[in-house]
């Protein structure tokens, strides 16, 4: 099938995005945050990343720094271990632009909220991830579809959960990926943090904050960690778009990082299995 002029288009956007990402990093001067406290809640780009990553997050942190819809915070969350250490140039760069780098226990991929959500407790909160590469209007269109709908957690892209005949939960493998064509509200739309989610002040359970239980039950799947506390709260999810198209991602993280590690086997599955035991939420699916 021959490529449309929109796809060569977009195709040409998403190979340039990021060297023109990293020459921003370098040369843009423009504040990446706002400044006026007239808008509530307080509304925070939250994410973290790996020391292997670090030299290149500021790709990601760049696209964060240049949305449409200006943010009050943008917070890079880095291991204790990492303090002392020089940051990569870029992101002191970013740093006079409005970026946070804030040193805090490492507690996995849900790093990039846990303690966000501990310190922030009344923000609206925007999750993004070290690797993905974000278009000017993605944190606009999830604060809208969320102003619209505050009792909601909003996201991008999400699985639908589906369930066996006598109730527990089918493999992961086996769910309907991307949901296509669903945008919800439900209990069984089931966020993915890559495309970005959104959640409101309290949308998650007060149990969200049980470091030794979420390091036990789902060390490596923080996606498994934060949905099970919506269900918890009875909060559903909505996605954005029917479709969800995917975003750029840094080239050279493309086969690094936790995706593959918690796709092995039953990796995903153990740790559904855990959360869903221990809180007794198959029940709340409904």
């Amino acid at each position: 099938m021959a490529a449309t002029p929109e796809r060569l288009r977009r195709n040409w956007r998403r190979a340039t995005l990021e060297p023109r990402l990293a020459l921003a990093s370098c040369l843009s001067r423009r504040p990446g945050i706002q400044t006026r406290a007239d808008r509530q809640p307080e509304l925070i780009i939250s994410l973290t990343t790996t020391r292997h990553r670090l030299p290149k997050v500021h790709l990601a942190v760049e696209s964060l720094l240049r949305q449409q819809l200006k943010p009050h915070r943008v917070i890079l969350w880095l291991a204790e271990d990492l303090r002392g250490e020089p940051l990569p140039s870029p992101l002191r760069r970013q740093q006079q632009r409005g970026l946070e780098v804030r040193f805090r226990r490492d507690v996995g991929p849900a790093t990039k909220l846990f303690h966000a959500l501990r310190e922030h407790p009344e923000a609206m909160i925007a999750t993004a991830d070290d690797d993905t590469l974000y278009f000017n209007s993605w944190l606009r269109q999830l604060t809208e579809s969320s102003r619209k709908n505050p009792e909601y957690i909003h996201c991008y892209r999400a699985h639908w959960m589906l369930s066996a005949a006598d109730g527990s939960l089918k493999p992961y493998r086996d769910w309907n990926h991307l949901a296509p064509g669903v945008t919800g509200p439900n209990h069984r739309l089931f966020p993915t943090g890559v495309g970005g989610v959104v959640y409101p002040p309290h949308s998650l359970a007060a149990e969200a904050l049980n470091e030794q239980a979420m390091l036990e039950l789902s060390p490596t799947n923080d996606d498994i960690w934060f949905k099970a506390m919506a269900l918890l709260n009875a909060v559903r999810a909505m996605k954005i778009h029917p479709v969800f198209d995917a975003f750029p991602t840094v080239r050279s993280a493309k086969h690094t990082g936790l995706t593959f590690v918690n796709t092995t086997g039953d990796v995903n599955d153990r740790q559904l299995d855990a959360v869903f035991r221990r809180y007794d939420l198959l029940g709340k699916l409904d």
